[in-house]
């Protein structure tokens, strides 16, 4: 019983590669310095969450399309081992893209807030 949970576990873990993870953490974690630094320097709110949404959906989207063509053996579809294909397919619809693109700025306004919160603060 545990062998056969041990082997589920790793098939159901993704490959990753060290540029990826290195893309990952070093584009979002800058996104995020960015986004605190513009709060702390008390740039227009506006103009920061709404380039910091952009910048946040199109760093998820291409993460996933990344993630995608590491992983491409899982996918079912015909054309996903080819990168432009895994982008293609991972793009999201109209819908999706319009939610996702809420949610990032209200995650783009929180980091702004903490920006400004230590703006004030110090």
């Amino acid at each position: 019983m545990e062998i056969e949970q041990q082997q589920e576990a790793l098939e159901n873990t993704n490959k990753m590669s060290a540029p990826y993870l290195v893309y990952t953490f070093g584009l979002g974690l800058s996104l995020i310095a960015c986004l605190v630094y513009a709060g702390v320097q008390e740039l227009p709110f506006i103009l920061a969450i709404a380039l910091g949404g952009v910048a946040k959906v199109f760093f998820r989207v291409t993460k996933r399309a990344w993630l995608s063509a590491l992983n491409a053996e899982k996918n079912t579809s015909k054309h996903s081992s080819h990168l432009a294909a895994g982008i293609i397919e991972t793009i999201p619809t109209f819908k999706i893209f319009a939610l996702l693109y809420v949610v990032m700025v209200a995650v783009s306004a929180i980091w702004y807030g903490i920006g400004r919160f230590f703006g004030w603060m110090f």
